[in-house]
């Protein structure tokens, strides 16, 4: 099977910018991906979003900067670690709205289920907002 070579290899960046998927940081002179046309190709990825990495630390700080970043582009869909990290991380938060309540029992069916659920943007926004009273 053909893949192009900068998706396969990447390029050094020229300029300090972000992830495309997880905003992260990434600097002048990194290695850096095109995604394949299957993934929403055009994207510039970071390695560890390109090629999966098990070392990655998926923290929360992670999940909302993800979060934040797919607001600009589109649906999100978090992987079931990300799933994982947002319900540990909003267990003591106190939900003001029912559908917050709805949208965290839909992360528990869908970890039990084993399906990565597909938030809109309206529903990213509502979990920002639960996400950003974890720590008050």
């Amino acid at each position: 099977m053909f893949m192009e070579r900068i998706v396969r290899y990447g390029i050094e960046a020229q300029f300090n910018g972000a992830c495309s998927l997880c905003g992260a940081a990434t600097l002048a002179g990194e290695r850096i991906f095109k995604l394949p046309a299957k993934r929403g190709g055009g994207k510039w990825v970071c390695a560890p979003c390109r090629w999966d990495d098990d070392d990655r630390v998926i923290d929360l700080g992670f999940v909302v900067r993800k979060v934040e970043r797919r607001m600009k582009v589109g649906p999100y869909t978090p992987k079931l670690v990300e799933v994982e990290v947002i319900l540990r991380a909003v267990q003591d938060v106190e939900l003001e709205t029912y559908d917050e309540a709805l949208l965290l029992d839909h992360f528990e069916e869908c970890l039990e289920l084993r399906r990565s659920p597909t938030l809109s943007r309206a529903k990213m926004a509502m979990l920002l907002g639960v996400l950003r009273r974890v720590g008050e």
